[in-house]
């Protein structure tokens, strides 16, 4: 089985795109090898760190990409931009890219609150993005799904001709 390099991208690589990263790597980084990357990267958020070790992902390995560590260097199947702000800035295409898509989350704001709130914001923004994977993965089992019945029936043509296709069809359809 071929493993999918997935891209996350965000303003700073410093918290959403880390925890997507994260994320998808703790539900399916058998079938996926997972990045991140930043436009204008910087250090992790200590509160992204903090909320992704809650729930037993640990960060403190994870380096900051800047987005440029990647272009026409890689081939990623999918690339997945988290925010606005970064899919204005982000190339909208580059050699190895795959399919492009926006994910339009924010940042957590109120860097005035208390420390509790900003906790609470940052696990509020982990869990959606969560969230997010999650349907994103629901999503390529769908694709992969449909791929895998396109392929029975290309092989089912080749052995038995188109007729066996349609006797099938109309079969399935009663």
């Amino acid at each position: 089985m071929v493993r999918e390099n997935i891209l996350f991208v965000s303003t700073r690589n410093s918290c959403r795109s880390r925890m997507a990263e994260g994320i998808l790597k703790n539900l399916a980084g058998y079938k996926y090898d997972c990045y991140s990357a930043g436009i204008m990267p910087k250090e992790i958020n200590p509160y992204a760190r903090q909320v992704m070790e809650e729930i037993g992902i640990s960060m403190k390995e994870s380096a900051s990409h800047n987005i440029s560590d990647y272009l026409g260097k890689k081939l990623f199947h999918n690339i997945i931009i988290i925010g606005r702000h970064a899919d204005r800035l982000c190339p909208h295409i580059f050699p190895g890219m795959g399919e492009r898509i926006l994910w339009d989350i924010n940042a957590p704001s109120g860097t005035e609150c208390k420390e509790s709130e900003k906790l609470a914001r940052y696990r509020e923004l982990r869990d959606h993005i969560e969230k997010r994977v999650k349907e994103w993965l629901e999503e390529q089992d769908k694709v992969t799904y449909r791929k895998s019945q396109l392929d029975y029936a290309i092989e089912e043509v080749e052995r038995n001709g188109i007729e066996s296709i349609n006797v099938k069809w109309h079969h399935n359809q009663s």
